[in-house]
């Protein structure tokens, strides 16, 4: 999604995206997030030239209750006053860890029980008039997520073209990090499901057949 920036910070603000962008990290979240900040400045403050900290902290913590928010907020703009930094624009930088550190995050497995019940939850669920073929295109996409090792967005943005249905390849192209690589499927998710698709859809979950 573009993002029209238009505060005195606009040029640095694009750089910083840019340049992370060829470096292979995502846009967002910080490109939303940095388009708060924009508006916020140019609303606000239209007259800023200097990114201090006595500009940046109240947007920062702004809606104080909310953690997350402020953590990524914190994140985006001392990611912009690096970049600045870095092209000869003194700014404040916020100090590494000002909200300490995250909660580690508990990995949870499931048991096989777990699994079955989920699995069955999902071939069992009724159809969605708004998403045709519900109940033939899930039980396919969470088994593929599931036995690939796919984030959830690299299953549902599957394109048909970066399959090989007699090997069972798969080339996953919409990563984290934006780096590409291979998959593939179990004899049972090709033989045993019979994954078609749609021939003439570019995304294979948009219409399914199995």
């Amino acid at each position: 999604m573009n993002h029209d920036y238009v505060s005195c910070f606009a040029e640095y603000i694009k750089g910083m995206l840019d340049a992370r962008d060829a470096l292979g990290y995502a846009r967002e979240p910080h490109a939303a997030t940095l388009l708060s900040f924009d508006k916020y400045c140019s609303m606000q403050h239209p007259d800023c030239v200097e990114l201090t900290e006595h500009l940046v902290m109240p947007w920062v913590l702004k809606d104080g209750n909310d953690t997350k928010g402020i953590k990524g907020r914190a994140s985006a703009i001392r990611l912009l006053a690096q970049y600045m930094n870095i092209s000869g624009q003194e700014a404040y930088v916020l100090p590494d860890r000002y909200f300490g550190n995250a909660k580690p995050k508990e990995t949870y497995i499931f048991s096989d029980s777990e699994l079955s019940s989920l699995f069955s939850a999902i071939d069992t669920l009724p159809e969605d008039k708004k998403i045709p073929y519900t109940r033939q295109m899930l039980p396919v996409l969470f088994r593929l997520i599931y036995t690939c090792g796919l984030r959830p967005q690299e299953g549902r943005e599957l394109k048909r073209r970066n399959i090989n249905f007699q090997t069972g390849e798969i080339l996953i192209t919409n990563t984290k990090k934006k780096k590409e690589r291979f998959v593939v499927m179990s004899d049972d998710m090709l033989v045993g499901r019979q994954i078609e698709g749609d021939a003439n859809s570019e995304l294979f979950f948009r219409h399914l057949s199995y």
